[in-house]
């Protein structure tokens, strides 16, 4: 609700009144719809697991006890030895974007590194192209569900092309990282 301060105030200058201000702004609210979600800034899963999740969800690999050796299974924090062809999330840092002054509630985009290992150097590359175009194509506002916590990620922004890291120590794997920063709540 814009309101005209009146005595005291500047005539005919408006300021926002956040007492009526839309529960979707102020970060409060019932979150029963798509259009007032309510988030909370305590996340139930670490950023990397819901990135993970969510690239399953959109079909980009499964999740390791659900694969096969052929299928890229997407683990989180911790590489599977194998198959060779695999995909593992990571928790880096992120970026703070301060807090609102009214709520106190806090903005910041996570920080998740994705680590693709393949047998061959090219189906890395591949691979890890294909997972840049889904999170840069197929990524906006969409809902994860974990272990009964829902999650809503506004967007993934890549911080990075996929690099190529050589062959691991000690292997014949091929590793490509890719940086991005994930904006996400937890719906409450």
């Amino acid at each position: 609700m814009i309101i005209n301060w009146g005595n005291g105030g500047t005539p005919g200058v408006s300021i926002w009144d956040w007492a009526s201000a839309p529960s979707a702004v102020l970060g409060t609210g019932t979150g029963t719809d798509s259009e007032d979600p309510t988030p909370s800034d305590d996340l139930l899963h670490s950023p990397a697991d819901i990135l993970r999740h969510l690239l399953v969800d959109l079909g980009a690999g499964v999740l390791p006890e659900d694969g096969t050796k052929t299928n890229w299974p997407i683990s989180e924090g911790q590489e599977l030895n194998a198959p060779d062809n695999a995909v593992c999330t990571y928790d880096t840092e992120g970026f703070d974007f301060g807090r609102a002054q009214v709520t106190g509630q806090r903005f910041e985009h996570y920080g998740v590194m994705l680590r693709v290992r393949s047998k061959v150097e090219r189906v890395g590359w591949v691979k890890a192209r294909s997972l840049c175009t889904i999170m840069d194509q197929e990524v906006y506002q969409e809902t994860v569900v974990i272990d009964g916590s829902t999650y809503f990620v506004h967007a993934i922004s890549r911080k990075s092309r996929p690099i190529y890291n050589g062959e691991e120590p000690g292997s014949s794997r091929h590793v490509h990282t890719i940086n991005v920063s994930i904006n996400v709540h937890m719906l409450v």
